[in-house]
């Protein structure tokens, strides 16, 4: 989720709104201000950069340890589940 709202920024911004707009001077080989060309390029290549780790991501192998991990919240959620279970409202006398 937070990829798809940085790309969104990245590809929606007005040009040269973005902090991130000012490393595209390092596409000047005269040391100038960026143009707007160089900024759009820069922008195209993080776009790129947000896709290929996405990708990456998705189709990561989950570790060992993250499963241990998962698998001792899904013991702890299932033991608060249990003891939320076991507490009763009081009982409500009747007038």
């Amino acid at each position: 989720m937070q990829d798809n709202v940085v790309v969104q920024k990245l590809s929606t911004a007005k040009i040269g709104n973005l902090p991130v707009d000012d490393f595209a001077r390092l596409f000047c080989k005269d040391g100038g201000p960026p143009r707007k060309s160089d900024i759009v390029a820069l922008r195209l290549g993080l776009i790129r950069v947000y896709f290929v780790a996405a990708n990456a991501r998705l189709y990561a192998r989950t570790s060992e340890d993250q499963l241990k991990s998962a698998q001792a919240a899904l013991t702890s959620l299932t033991r608060a589940i249990e003891q939320l279970d076991q507490v009763g409202p009081p009982r409500q006398a009747c007038v």
